[in-house]
C-alpha cells in the first residue's frame, strides 16, 4: 500500500525543470532541418512556434503564439495549441522526441539502459526533398548525445544518401541471392558438388 501511494505522488509531481529541457531540445533537433524541410521552414514561419512534451498523457504538443482577439493582432498574445495534418511532421516530431528522451536516459544514468533505437521505414510519408531532415536530425542528436553512445538501426526503402545519413554501416538486405528476411543468408551454388574427392578410395564407386 505505501508504495502504491509513492507511485501515486510521482505520477502526479511534474519536474518542470525537466519537462522544460526536453522540449527545448526536441524542438531544437526540429529546428535543425529548417534549411532543408519547407515542412518545417512552414512551421517557423509560425510566431512563437515550439514542441512542449506534456507529461499528462505523454504528448508533443506544437504550439504557437496567437493574439487573444482574432481581430486585434497587437492585442495579448497566448500560446496556443498548434494543430498540423501532415503525417511527415508528425513523424519528424516524434523522431525528434524519441531522441530527446533517449539523451535524457542515457544523461540520467539511473536505470539500466540498452541505447539502440530501431526505426522502421520513416521516409515513407515524406517527398523526396524532405527526407533529408531525417539525416539532420539525426546528426544534431548526435552532436548532444555522442554516436559511442547511441547505435541506431534503420531499415528503410529509400538509400541512406537520400535521407541525407552517413552511416558507419550499410547493408543491402534484399539482392538477387538473398531477401531481407535474413540479411545473413548466403546463398550456396545450385550446382551439384562432387564429394567423391573426401571418400575414402576402398568407399568408392565405380
Amino acid at each position: 500500500r505505501e508504495i502504491r501511494e509513492e507511485l501515486k505522488v510521482l505520477q502526479a509531481t511534474d519536474d518542470t525543470k525537466k519537462i522544460a529541457m526536453v522540449s527545448e531540445f526536441i524542438t531544437s533537433l526540429y529546428y535543425s532541418a529548417r534549411d532543408i524541410s519547407s515542412v518545417v521552414e512552414d512551421d517557423m514561419n509560425q510566431e512563437g512556434f515550439k514542441i512542449q512534451y506534456i507529461k499528462r498523457g505523454n504528448l508533443l504538443q506544437p504550439m504557437v503564439m496567437k493574439a487573444t482577439d482574432a481581430e486585434d493582432e497587437l492585442s495579448n498574445k497566448k500560446e496556443i495549441n498548434y494543430y498540423i495534418g501532415s503525417m511527415a511532421r508528425h513523424t519528424l516530431i516524434q523522431l525528434c522526441g524519441y531522441l530527446a528522451f533517449l539523451k535524457l536516459l542515457i544523461e540520467d544514468n539511473s536505470y539500466p539502459l540498452i541505447p539502440i533505437l530501431v526505426i522502421d521505414h520513416i521516409s515513407k510519408p515524406f517527398d523526396e526533398k524532405n527526407c533529408m531532415a531525417i539525416g539532420k536530425v539525426i546528426s544534431k542528436a548526435y552532436e548532444s548525445i555522442g554516436k559511442e553512445n547511441l547505435q541506431i538501426f534503420m531499415f528503410d526503402d529509400e538509400p541512406f544518401e537520400n535521407l541525407s545519413i552517413d552511416p558507419s554501416h550499410s547493408e543491402d538486405l534484399v539482392t538477387e541471392t538473398k531477401s531481407g528476411f535474413n540479411p545473413f543468408f548466403i546463398s550456396f551454388s545450385s550446382e551439384p558438388v562432387n564429394d567423391e574427392k573426401n571418400v575414402p578410395e576402398d568407399e568408392q564407386m565405380d
